[in-house]
């Protein structure tokens, strides 16, 4: 009998990849030099080239959901599986036809933040940059984890 195998076509989801049973390259090892070695990171990858997956993965990850890595790299060297808090904007939500678009849709984005985490609405802050740096502030005190090594 033939045994079938599963191939993740088109798979952005590193936990459904996971709990499908599809195949997956394994290229956890490269987490912890990704994370810990670079202050900025810039994927410049063509379409469909895996950078949601990753992105997914890493979201996984910094959520400690250690389950979804057994029998990966990652889950030999790592140790604490901390689960911290991830802001993930994803920008296929939004067309971004205009400047104003793509505003409304980070600044919508922030204010379902806000409520997840049960913070202050702070709508009338309309500067996305400002309201983004008050909302990683917030959710830093509010879970009393830093969202930064440097800091």
């Amino acid at each position: 009998m033939i045994q079938r195998v599963k191939y993740p076509v088109g798979q952005q989801s590193f936990p459904k990849l996971r709990k499908s049973g599809c195949v997956y390259v394994d290229k956890t090892q490269y987490i912890p030099e990704l994370l810990w070695t670079s202050s900025f990171i810039f994927l410049s990858r063509p379409r469909r080239f895996g950078k949601s997956l990753l992105l997914s993965t890493l979201e996984t990850y910094f959520r400690g959901q250690k389950e979804l890595f057994e029998g990966l790299y990652i889950s030999t060297v790592e140790k604490d599986w901390t689960s911290y808090p991830v802001l993930r904007f994803d920008m296929t939500g939004t067309l971004g036809q205009s400047a104003e678009q793509m505003t409304d849709y980070l600044l919508t984005c922030m204010e379902d933040y806000e409520r997840e985490f049960g913070l202050e609405v702070e709508s009338h802050i309309t500067d996305v940059g400002n309201r983004f740096r008050r909302l990683i502030k917030a959710v830093s005190h509010k879970t009393g984890l830093d969202v930064s090594k440097d800091d």
